[in-house]
């Protein structure tokens, strides 16, 4: 029997500060911090549709409402909308605030930002 004989060699790059920013700089996708500032900027963009609309009365569903923006399976923007307040739902569907909030300007402008922050996805196309 004739046994292969594997040499594996090993290399210890010595790397630049130049090389080393580079090699750092390169993205994977969107970071934590950066899906919190898209989140704190979409529940922006809410709330101010929701005053817009006048829809405050106590102040509750405004204060209670929070977007949470999250990736997708293909590396797109899935935006979650939280209340405390428990009409949230019938006052949405009857006056329809987040198809409203989302046909905005500055939420096509934050859509935007994220696709700008996530073109390193893996998945994205």
């Amino acid at each position: 029997m004739d046994r292969e004989l594997i040499h594996i060699y090993t290399y210890k790059a010595r790397l630049t500060n130049a090389q080393r920013f580079k090699f750092a700089k390169r993205k994977k996708g969107i970071n934590g911090v950066q899906l919190r500032k898209i989140s704190n900027a979409l529940t922006g963009v809410l709330k101010t549709q929701i005053r817009r609309q006048g829809h405050v009365d106590t102040g509750k569903m405004v204060n209670g409402t929070k977007v949470i923006a999250t990736i997708g399976a293909r590396g797109e923007l899935v935006a979650k909308v939280f209340s405390k307040a428990d009409y949230w739902k019938y006052v949405n569907g009857n006056f329809d605030i987040l198809e409203n909030a989302m046909k905005t300007r500055k939420w096509k402008e934050i859509e935007k930002q994220f696709n700008e922050y996530n073109q390193g996805h893996p998945k994205r196309r």
